[in-house]
């Protein structure tokens, strides 16, 4: 019985060896397994203010970006009111030419854009009149050049309000003030903008 007990024993002193010894394993497994955890965690912390780091440096850029463009828009937008006004202005100033100087440029533009010299010229109601007088030396000078010299007064065109719109056989042809001024425009802009904003 005694060797019974004694083999008991042993195998217990064993068991509890093997359990420690399983338990001294599990847990250097366990700190290593936590030092791992804890080193991922650590890197992965890491990575999320790095990304958030590049993130903000990302949105920093996209925000100024933004409001650069917008600046330049503002500006361009400004400048675009600026150069309309002037625009606008040079249109009243060709509206309210003295009558001399409106006369010479109805001529000129008449005697450009007749075809046959027997067009009918509808001019707007302000213009009316000086148009009714200068017709016949436009016309005498129509019929030195070789043409008819017959340009008619029409109807008064209700649509502009300066210049005429000369009416022909196949042709129509605009030289309303507003017409005239759309012409120069695209050219007059730069040079406006030079002027206001050199």
């Amino acid at each position: 019985m005694g060797d019974l007990n004694a083999l008991i024993n042993g195998i217990i002193e064993e068991a509890k060896a093997e359990a420690a010894r399983i338990k001294s394993e599990a847990e250097g497994r366990a700190a290593v397994i936590l030092d791992e955890a804890k080193r991922a965690a650590a890197e992965r912390r890491r990575e999320i203010v790095r990304a958030g780091d590049q993130e903000a440096t990302e949105r920093r850029r996209r925000i100024e970006i933004t409001s650069e463009l917008d600046q330049k828009r503002d500006l361009l937008t400004a400048k675009g009111r600026v150069i309309d006004e002037a625009v606008a202005l040079a249109l009243q100033k060709l509206y309210n030419l003295p009558q001399d100087q409106k006369a010479a440029l109805f001529s000129a533009s008449m005697l450009e854009s007749v075809e046959s010299g027997a067009e009918e010229i509808r001019p707007a109601a302000a213009d009316k009149a000086l148009l009714e007088k200068i017709l016949p030396k436009v016309n005498s000078a129509l019929q030195a050049k070789g043409l008819s010299g017959q340009l008619r007064l029409g109807p008064v065109e209700p649509g502009i309000q300066g210049g005429f719109i000369i009416v022909g056989g196949h042709f129509q042809a605009d030289n309303s003030i507003e017409s005239m001024m759309l012409s120069i425009k695209n050219d007059l802009i730069p040079e406006v903008a030079k002027v206001l904003f050199a």
